[in-house]
């Protein structure tokens, strides 16, 4: 038995080198399996940050699939190397042999984030966009890969990008009422079908804010102006350009009124006012009309669509949508 051990041990050092000599000779003869990043676009933007895809690609030069075990990666700071967050996509995506399978995840930037970074540095090239890298690591389950069995392979990447350095803001303020003079009031009332009396006493108690019953307006055709001003501001150091698309103003599932800036629609210093103006008709709307007046009304929400541009920054996505949505609370909007 004392010589045979030694033999034993031998043996097995020599099945061992040989099995790590299959291994390379395998990829060198085969090749390794490749992941590549190929690009990362913006997928969307909210009050709350970006949201970026990560698209990829992994090649398989085996003839049997692996699957991708799964992302880890870390958002760096390029300007000191600093990781600004990690994570985990476990995506168990197949890849057939001798093929090449495409996937995307995704990931979100908030903006505080981005203007914290961007507060501790004073290169003044970061003012427009500050550079970052998606890094880290693809592992690969090659299990079902002969001579591969129960192993993994992580591969390294690396791809860049820039986010712009920037917040929104949107507010709404001075939302008023404003009313009809009394004789066009009363002419209205008129040609809706009320007697000249009666005219005269539901227009003085309109203007003078007296409680009216829910049906007061029923069949009147009467236009009221809803105007309110949209402050925009940008709370980052980039350039950019806003545009209010379009707006409605909507009360549970009514929509009240479409909405349309009185005047410019469009921002491009870091923070402006676009006043607005929408019209309420009592044919459509009376009775939500009537419980305004009345200030009784459930509040109205503005719907906002905007598109974004960030002309400092060329290669990002441009005619960005932004959605914004504001509930108005009826006790802060003023008769005039």
């Amino acid at each position: 038995m004392k010589t045979f051990k030694p033999v034993i041990i031998s043996s097995f050092l020599l099945l061992s080198l040989l099995f790590t000599s299959c291994l390379s000779t395998i990829s060198e003869v085969i090749g390794k399996p490749t992941v590549k990043f190929d690009s990362i676009s913006l997928q969307s933007i909210d009050m709350e940050g970006f949201t970026f895809n990560v698209g990829y690609s992994v090649s398989n030069p085996y003839p049997v699939s692996f699957s991708i075990a799964g992302i880890k990666a870390d958002i760096i700071n390029d300007n000191d190397s600093s990781s600004i967050t990690t994570m985990n996509f476990a995506e168990g995506v197949s890849v057939v042999g001798m093929d090449t399978a495409r996937n995307k995840v995704s990931f979100k930037l908030p903006y505080k984030t981005i203007l914290n970074l961007a507060s501790k540095t004073k290169d003044s090239d970061n003012k427009e966009a500050l550079p970052l890298s998606f890094k880290g690591t693809a592992s690969l389950d090659l299990s079902s890969v002969p001579l591969f069995e129960g192993q993994s392979l992580d591969i390294p990447f690396n791809k860049s990008f820039k986010v712009p350095v920037f917040k929104p803001s949107l507010s709404v303020s001075a939302p008023t009422l404003q009313m009809p003079t009394l004789a066009d009031l009363k002419q209205s009332l008129v040609n809706g079908g009320l007697s000249v009396t009666k005219a005269a006493t539901l227009a003085a108690n309109i203007i003078a804010g007296k409680k009216l019953s829910a049906d007061a307006l029923d069949g009147i055709d009467l236009d009221m102006k809803f105007n309110f001003n949209l402050n925009v501001k940008n709370e980052g150091s980039c350039s950019w350009n806003y545009l209010l698309d379009k707006c409605s103003l909507v009360s549970g599932d009514n929509r009240l009124a479409a909405v349309s800036p009185e005047k410019g629609n469009t921002i491009s210093s870091q923070s402006g006012t676009i006043p607005v103006t929408c019209t309420l008709n009592t044919i459509q709307s009376g009775r939500y009309i009537v419980e305004l007046l009345n200030k009784t009304a459930k509040n109205p929400v503005l719907s906002i669509d905007s598109v974004l541009n960030f002309p400092g920054i060329p290669e990002f996505l441009s005619n960005i949508p932004l959605d914004y949505s504001k509930e108005i609370s009826v006790s802060s909007i003023t008769k005039k």
